[in-house]
């Protein structure tokens, strides 16, 4: 069996420095995505029926978590892949996120 020589320590020592960073970054990302307090994934969804005159402002004010309105409102542009300039309207169906 051969045995593999490092000829250049420094570099050596930095791959290793770089690949355990990119470690830690990539399980702290998957990490973060499952343990979300909101469920994006979720089989269990809320979902809404807009009604004439409702916007997303005042459909993320009446949900229940202590999140601030901004990041409500974000989340429910997210979950329902809508641009922040789009509309709803009267009879969309949108999803809601669900905080823990």
């Amino acid at each position: 069996m051969k045995r593999l020589i490092v000829k250049d320590r420094k570099k050596f020592n930095r791959f290793l420095l770089i690949a355990l960073v990119f470690t830690s970054l990539t399980s702290y990302m998957i990490l973060t995505l499952f343990t979300s307090n909101i469920a994006l994934g979720s089989s269990e969804a809320v979902y809404f029926t807009v009604q004439e005159g409702d916007t997303v402002w005042d459909i993320a004010k009446y949900l229940p978590g202590d999140k601030d309105i901004r990041e409500k409102v974000s989340d429910i542009y997210s979950l329902n892949r809508l641009d922040q300039s789009s509309s709803i309207y009267a009879g969309q169906t949108l999803r809601l996120p669900i905080y823990e």
